[in-house]
């Protein structure tokens, strides 16, 4: 079974739109867990009412930062494997998880990724892997073995508020190889904050004595700033040779 964890903060809309990709699969059984807070008392009534479901599990209101809720969720996984979506991201048609059943094995699975903005969508590539290092990875396209017992399973690093993501993959690569697959498995909408430059992350790096990084972020935050958001995540996508289809 395929534990999907889904992380969320006070958008409604968003859960409601994960949730209901989720609720289109019939090719494999999965468990949806869904680590949620900023909710009202009223929405959280709606959610549990509408999205009842006996394979989906709310968690309200137990997590302290973004990292910790993927751990709790993590944690509660009872799948021989684990998929994070975040909410507003969705599933590629509702036949996308025979994908994973169809290759599931011992080893980690990267699948391409799309990346929509406004009108544009961008093919992201499951990983890639230059001399032993893994970057570009996006964990809605990434399926990873866990450990039966959740005492020994891999964590995010939740003192990392710069890399914990990518970390967090590559720890799982590391332990359990990879296998990587052209297909899309996820769409998810580009807009957020976790996709925007932000002066947070540079005081981070800054911090870390990351100072290559600051003068990337800084180039970043310039371009944002007089670009529309549209042209930027198209360069953006251009600079990463992500393929570029317009809809």
């Amino acid at each position: 079974m395929l534990s999907i964890v889904t992380i969320i903060c006070g958008n409604l809309d968003d859960i409601e739109k994960t949730c209901a990709s989720m609720d289109r699969q019939d090719s494999i059984a999965f468990q949806h867990i869904i680590v949620a807070s900023g909710f009202s008392p009223e929405e959280k009534d709606l959610l549990l009412t509408r999205w009842h479901s006996t394979n989906r599990r709310f968690i309200f209101d137990q997590d302290r930062s973004l990292y910790n809720a993927m751990n709790i969720g993590l944690r509660a996984a009872k799948g021989s494997c684990v998929l994070f979506l975040n909410g507003g991201d969705v599933l590629v048609g509702s036949d996308a998880l025979s994908m994973i059943s169809g290759k599931q094995g011992k080893s980690c699975m990267a699948f391409s990724t799309a990346q929509r903005y406004e009108e544009d969508l961008y093919i992201r590539p499951p990983c890639r892997i230059t001399n032993g290092s893994v970057t570009s990875c996006g964990h809605q396209g990434f399926v990873t073995p866990l450990d039966p017992s959740p005492a020994k399973r891999i964590y995010y690093n939740e003192s990392n508020y710069i890399s914990a993501d990518q970390e967090w993959i590559r720890e799982n690569i590391k332990h359990y190889g990879v296998d990587l697959h052209e297909e899309v498995l996820s769409v998810f909408q580009l807009g957020g904050i976790s996709n925007r430059p932000s002066t947070r992350v540079i005081k981070l790096q800054l911090k870390a004595a990351n100072y290559r990084s600051v003068v990337k972020l800084l180039a970043k935050i310039i371009l944002y700033a007089f670009l529309r958001p549209r042209l930027y995540y198209y360069l953006m996508a251009r600079f990463n040779r992500y393929k570029i289809l317009d809809q």
